[in-house]
């Protein structure tokens, strides 16, 4: 994918990405995304690597079950 199609992809597809990896490979999904990543780096292919980061930091966020505030 072309460098200047990376904003193209709509947030809303991360995420979705990001719920098929965690039904696929439950807590592991964040590992396999990185090294998706990481093996789209070695290629050099830097857009498919930015795209995996941001799957692997929206898996992060539906991993994170702490509320944010104090419990009532």
């Amino acid at each position: 994918m072309p460098d200047n199609l990376l904003g193209v992809i709509p947030e809303i597809d991360i995420w979705r990405v990001a719920n098929l990896m965690l039904k696929r490979y439950g807590y592991e999904a964040d590992i396999e995304g990185a090294i998706r990543a990481e093996e789209l780096a070695k290629a050099g292919d830097w857009a498919e690597e930015a795209v995996w980061r941001r799957i692997v930091d929206a898996i992060g966020q539906l991993e994170n079950t702490t509320p944010s505030g104090p419990l009532h």
